[in-house]
């Protein structure tokens, strides 16, 4: 995965429910990244419960799909990269960590 090899801890699921008892559990997570297409529910309803659960923690969605743009926009509380490429996505991790060159 592009940013544990950057160097940044990451823990990774796989699916929006092992995601969310992730969140229920831990205590030191900076960032959630999450993709718009995931097993068991879509990106965004993963997101707006993530936020309910945790909404001290910035949420960065990655699409590939231009039908999802709009209902991701109209949540509001998160950032939304589409199209990405590795460089633009370290950046804007490393932004919304605080890390920003």
């Amino acid at each position: 995965m592009l940013l544990a090899a950057s160097g940044m801890q990451v823990s990774q699921c796989d699916s929006g429910k092992a995601a969310l008892a992730t969140l229920s559990q831990a205590d030191s997570i900076g960032l959630i990244v999450s993709d718009v297409a995931m097993p068991e529910m879509d990106g965004v309803e993963f997101a707006a419960r993530a936020h309910e659960l945790r909404p001290e923690i910035p949420l960065l969605l990655l699409t590939g799909h231009d039908s999802m743009v709009d209902q991701i926009i109209a949540q509001g509380s998160m950032a939304l990269l589409k199209p990405y490429e590795p460089e633009r996505l370290l950046g804007l991790v490393e932004e919304m960590l605080g890390r920003g060159h």
